[in-house]
């Protein structure tokens, strides 16, 4: 299951994408701020962020800045309140993958989470075979072509 962690301050709103996350079958992990994502990044595997811009002690963009230096491939959606070319050019700048302006439509935030899910998948496999040892991180199983384990 794809682990999202949504960095939101506005409680309302970090419920209702958590809920239509959810319901959807992802995972989600919640931050009121970008220092409390950095903290929740250092204890648990996190896939996917989305992230608002304007949050208090660490904002959005410093927030991407420092996790791109250790998960460059880290799936990006910035979803903020900011909507002009300048506010974007900088999001993408900082390594966004994707960005959406607020107000915004729950299922074109759904379609563009699956979306970037699909392209990381291209890039990176859940699967790693050495030989007849096969690692399959998704379906958590190792397989040496006889004997399968199970977590």
């Amino acid at each position: 299951m794809l682990h999202i962690l949504l960095a939101e301050d506005d409680q309302v709103l970090q419920h209702l994408l958590a809920t239509a996350l959810r319901q959807e079958g992802y995972q989600v992990s919640l931050a009121n701020d970008g220092q409390e994502a950095l903290d929740i990044f250092e204890h648990d595997f996190i896939d996917f962020l989305i992230t608002d811009v304007m949050m208090p002690k660490v904002d959005g963009y410093e927030l991407i800045d420092s996790l791109r230096l250790t998960r460059p491939d880290l799936p990006i959606l910035i979803l903020t309140a900011k909507g002009g070319l300048e506010d974007k050019e900088k999001g993408f700048g900082f390594g966004a993958d994707d960005y959406m302006v607020k107000p915004i439509q729950l299922k074109e935030l759904i379609l563009r989470v699956e979306s970037l899910c699909r392209r990381v998948r291209l890039q990176t496999s859940q699967r790693l075979q050495i030989g007849a040892l096969l690692l399959d991180q998704e379906a958590l199983t190792v397989t040496d072509g006889v004997i399968s384990i199970v977590k």
